[in-house]
């Protein structure tokens, strides 16, 4: 990918994002879309949420190496998400919380919050 072509998306995302942001000025308007998107478009966000350069570079080796089970591994976190979004997502909007963390913690209390952090946090670095 070009550089020129990589600044221009990074500006544009940059812009999006400074625009969303003069719009809900607190974080839950801002990261939570003030939580009232429906469960397509919530699906959508989580799943624009894991595709990413790495995803895709990633997803493209695993079809070159294996096929069609390569692309499965790749289905099956979309199928995940679609899943989330349709039967999940009211539950974990009303719990107010953040993020997955959050929500444990809210049930289970700090220490579980912490611990689940760190692992999400080494998951994503993986």
């Amino acid at each position: 990918m070009s550089p020129l072509l990589l600044a221009a998306y990074r500006g544009l995302l940059l812009s999006l994002a400074l625009l969303q942001m003069r719009k809900g000025r607190e974080g839950e308007g801002y990261y939570l879309a003030g939580r009232r998107l429906p469960p397509f478009l919530t699906f959508a966000t989580y799943l624009a949420t894991s595709i990413g350069s790495s995803s895709t570079l990633v997803l493209a080796a695993l079809a070159a190496e294996y096929g069609a089970r390569g692309l499965a591994l790749e289905l099956g976190g979309a199928a995940g998400f679609l899943l989330f979004g349709l039967f999940l997502a009211g539950r974990v909007r009303r719990t107010g919380a953040f993020s997955l963390p959050h929500v444990l913690g809210q049930r289970w209390g700090p220490e579980v919050q912490k611990t689940a952090s760190v692992l999400v946090v080494v998951a994503e670095g993986a």
